[in-house]
């Protein structure tokens, strides 16, 4: 595809002290006297994500830096090949530095600041590619099945280049799916959540900016056959003691109800984060919190991020009556913030989330290329969100 851009950096190696030098005098504080004139990577824990790979780069300057940073992260796609067609498709990476570029000075909550970025250009424009997807949508479940066999070439992975710069925030600690934080910590989490969608409440404008962003995904039907298909009898044959017949019918409810779930969860309602689990919360020394990984922003039905949150850390045992207790938390903290809104609406939204993130999961196993260890995340986020739905744990779940 032709380049809009003479220099973007698609990788760590990529940098130059040109371009550092160039995106901080624009975004990060370095005065016009001094420049980059060196720089040294290292890894950021857990630096190759599932759909990104993060360094560490350590800036030396000549003269005075001014406020520029000694430090800053940089953030390029995946090496995953696979991965990365399908978080394109998302429009993820584009969705992550528009954010910044437009949104991330506005957020009331802890964020890494913008310190540079570019991409080149989409090969289709944002109606083009809803139109696409449309039309996908149309064609019949076996079709869907079939294109999806090889997701490598169905997803494919272009050679657009995206870098981003953000702040370091340094050093704190961050829960993953096997070590979710507990229900204090998930109630801080929570309440930051609150106060970032209170914010943005029915800003039309806001969502002009992320109307591109959809929620869960652009094609339910084309997913929803597959799941059926394929998703199922993976999940059926992955957790024989996990899978009991309550398990399966949920699995198969979720799976029919997916497309009106997504169609729920994309209701113009605020911003929300898109991917509020506790990998991208860092806590600090002195309890505070920032959220990281703005890659998944849209404007829809805070009951996403809700349940979302939820999903990935309640634990089985606790099920249900944990997650209804702080969904109550969370409705409170957005009544403090000034939003009115029926509990049974965001209940009823969250519900949607977990069991679109049962199918997401189950998807997961099939497609995405992501580990724990010998786990994957699917190991751990479909026990909890099918506890998240039922009213007593199942002696399996817990």
């Amino acid at each position: 595809m032709p380049r809009a851009k003479t220099f973007i950096p698609g990788t760590a190696g990529d940098l130059t002290p040109q371009w550092l030098t160039d995106q901080l005098r624009a975004h990060g504080g370095l005065p016009a006297e001094s420049e980059v004139v060196g720089f040294r990577i290292g890894p950021v824990g857990g630096g190759q994500g599932l759909s990104g790979d993060l360094m560490r780069v350590t800036l030396d300057y000549s003269g005075d830096p001014g406020e520029a940073p000694a430090t800053l992260i940089a953030k390029f796609p995946t090496s995953n090949i696979v991965n990365r067609g399908m978080i394109e498709h998302l429009g993820t990476y584009e969705r992550e530095i528009e954010f910044y570029q437009q949104l991330a000075e506005e957020i009331p909550i802890r964020a890494p600041r913008h310190l540079g970025s570019d991409l080149d250009a989409a090969v289709l424009p944002p109606a083009a590619k809803a139109g696409a997807a449309r039309l996908l949508e149309k064609l019949p479940g076996s079709v869907h099945v079939f294109l999806t066999r090889d997701v490598g070439k169905f997803m494919r992975a272009t050679t657009r280049r995206y870098a981003l710069l953000i702040e370091d925030m340094g050093s704190g600690e961050v829960h993953d799916l096997v070590e979710p934080p507990g229900p204090d910590r998930l109630r801080v989490i929570l309440e930051h959540l609150a106060q970032l969608h209170a914010h943005f409440w029915g800003d039309i404008g806001v969502g002009q900016l992320v109307s591109t962003g959809r929620t869960v995904t652009d094609i339910p039907l084309v997913q929803r056959h597959v799941c059926r298909e394929r998703a199922i009898p993976a999940c059926i044959e992955r957790w024989p003691d996990l899978m009991g017949p309550v398990e399966i019918e949920m699995l198969e409810e979720a799976t029919e109800r997916f497309p009106e779930d997504v169609k729920r969860l994309n209701r113009p309602i605020t911003l929300i984060h898109g991917d509020p689990r506790s990998d991208n919360m860092l806590f600090g020394d002195d309890g505070s919190l920032a959220v990281l990984d703005w890659a998944m922003p849209a404007f829809a039905d805070p009951g996403f991020d809700l349940g979302y949150v939820l999903s990935s850390a309640v634990e089985p045992h606790d099920g249900r009556s944990m997650a209804r207790e702080l969904a109550h938390h969370y409705h409170a903290a957005l009544r403090r913030h000034g939003v009115e809104y029926a509990f049974d609406e965001l209940w009823t939204s969250a519900e949607a989330t977990f069991r679109a993130q049962i199918v997401q999961m189950a998807l997961s196993l099939v497609f995405f290329q992501a580990s724990y260890g010998e786990q994957v995340p699917s190991d751990y986020w479909v026990p909890r969100s099918l506890a998240c739905l039922m009213d007593e744990p199942a002696s399996r779940v817990a």
